[in-house]
């Protein structure tokens, strides 16, 4: 443990400059052209490999932001015991952002820094883009808008922040795919309570928008990086519909029963596409 504490300490200084001129770089980038891309994805990349086993725990990597990993629930002790597996590498950090604003190491510097010090990865299981718009950078959202105003949709610097966000994930799942990584699992937000201090006053209405957005990026990224990487959705709308009290009480983050549900859904989607799975199951590439 201290030889890592060590290792990030090091790192952490050269990943902030990289993060300060990615973000800079992203703002002034379009949202990746996805949209025409999602009809091709019903069928897998020509050559595309299959899922590989997991022959060691830390070959899963968990990455992104409080729905991971935050006091209110226990959605790592919760995916562990779902899978009956140990040891998968914990890297989220709650406030963490994907591109902009948020007040922790970003989504795609969570992914650098762990890998750099354990390259060994071939699974990760992330969420993101949400503190973005909930912790927004003052310089794009000065007042907070994008959380609480009923038209955040329309609003040009809420869309300016979508758009770059999904950017930044773009450009990390090509370097996942450029150094081996096989899978990514990504999971979306559920609707939130309205009218939290964090959450602000209308949160889903930016979230909506952003929704079918997250989910062309995810299900596009095999055809984009020519089979090397897929990506599987989970969208936890549904999941939490009809469920308000698996939220803890005047907060969006959700309660351990919430948690116990994204779990489930996760490792349903993860089971049902024989990502994340040992040898012995008979469906994984060695």
């Amino acid at each position: 443990m201290l030889e890592k504490a060590t290792f990030q300490i090091a790192l952490l200084a050269a990943l902030t400059l990289h993060t300060a001129c990615a973000t800079q770089d992203d703002e002034l980038s379009e949202t990746p052209e996805i949209s025409e891309l999602a009809a091709q994805q019903a069928a897998p990349a020509p050559g595309a490999a299959g899922p590989r086993c997991v022959k060691k725990p830390t070959q899963v990597m968990i990455i992104g932001d409080s729905y991971i990993n935050w006091p209110t629930h226990t959605f790592p002790t919760d995916l562990q015991a779902a899978s009956a597996q140990r040891g998968w590498r914990l890297e989220a950090l709650g406030g963490a952002s994907m591109n902009s604003g948020g007040i922790a190491l970003q989504v795609p510097d969570q992914f650098e820094l762990a890998y750099a010090f354990d390259p060994d990865v071939h699974t990760v299981v992330m969420d993101g883009g949400g503190n973005d718009v909930l912790i927004p950078d003052p310089l794009i959202d000065t007042f907070s808008e994008c959380k609480n105003s009923r038209n955040s949709a329309n609003l040009r610097q809420c869309q300016r922040i979508v758009e770059s966000s999904l950017s930044r994930a773009s450009k990390l799942f090509e370097r996942m795919a450029s150094v081996g990584v096989r899978d990514v699992v990504y999971f979306y937000y559920p609707h939130v309570p309205n009218g939290t201090l964090l959450g602000g006053a209308n949160p889903n209405v930016i979230a909506d928008y952003a929704l079918p957005k997250w989910r062309d990026l995810c299900n596009t990224t095999e055809q984009r990086t020519g089979g090397k990487l897929r990506c599987h959705f989970v969208d936890m709308v549904p999941v939490f519909e009809g469920h308000s009290n698996w939220f803890f009480p005047f907060d969006i983050h959700p309660n351990s029963q919430g948690s116990r549900a994204m779990a489930k859904a996760v490792w349903d989607k993860m089971k049902s596409t024989c990502v994340g799975q040992p040898e012995s199951s008979g469906c994984c590439t060695p």
